[in-house]
């Protein structure tokens, strides 16, 4: 237990130091550039490691490009660094700049000159992810409302169970009054079946009007 909150401190204290040391302007130095893939989309939340190669005691450093593929990737830098060759590395893609500035200058910002980057699509699925449903769903909308679907499949039931809305025991009921077929239940009459069964009268008319346009359909007029 003790080991872990020494190992805790430590990196606390490590993490305290490199913020406070990159406080002042002539501490930090900023590696920017921006990230597209061959199709000139943005390479959006892409990785961008920095490593300062002529000086291994110079810790590396890392960032991700923002949503328009733009990356300021902050590394640890002093005086004594300018002129390091700094290599960046995006997409399995690596290019090597060197850090250039005025080290007698302490107070204006450092900033490396932009680093553009070309990338396969695959190394960037976030803005694809992102435009997929704004393609996809108008896409469906629009073919549901405009290409025909086809007419529903006739229900494999014969009998009344062909009919929408008579389950088993409102054919029953029907059945009850001498209606066993969709022929009969066509040419019944709704208030007659309303006044002796379960049904409502607008559910008597319902299915009258379902089982006349299941008749026609069987014995279209010639």
């Amino acid at each position: 237990m003790r080991k872990i909150l020494l190992l805790l401190i430590l990196a606390l204290l490590a993490f305290s130091g490199f913020a406070a040391a990159t406080h002042f302007a002539d501490h930090r130095y900023y590696v920017q550039g921006n990230i597209v893939d061959s199709f000139g989309m943005p390479g959006m939340f892409v990785r961008v490691d920095v490593v300062d190669i002529s000086d291994p005691l110079v810790p590396a450093s890392a960032g991700s490009a923002g949503f328009g593929g733009d990356y300021s990737v902050l590394i640890h830098l002093h005086n004594n660094n300018v002129g390091d060759q700094i290599r960046v590395t995006v997409g399995g893609q690596s290019a090597v700049i060197i850090a250039e500035f005025d080290p007698t200058d302490g107070d204006t910002e450092r900033f490396s000159p932009r680093l553009p980057f070309t990338i396969a699509p695959g190394a960037n699925l976030v803005p694809y992810v992102l435009i997929a449903p704004a393609i996809v769903i108008p896409l469906l909308l629009v073919v549901r409302r405009y290409v025909p679907m086809g007419r529903p499949r006739a229900r494999a039931k014969h009998g009344l169970g062909a009919i929408s809305g008579i389950g088993k025991a409102r054919e029953k009921d029907l059945k009850a009054l001498g209606i066993d077929s969709p022929n009969k239940l066509a040419e019944a009459d709704a208030a007659m079946i309303a006044g002796n069964s379960s049904f409502s009268l607008r559910e008597a008319k319902r299915v009258v009007r379902r089982a006349e346009a299941l008749v026609e359909e069987r014995n279209p007029p010639t």
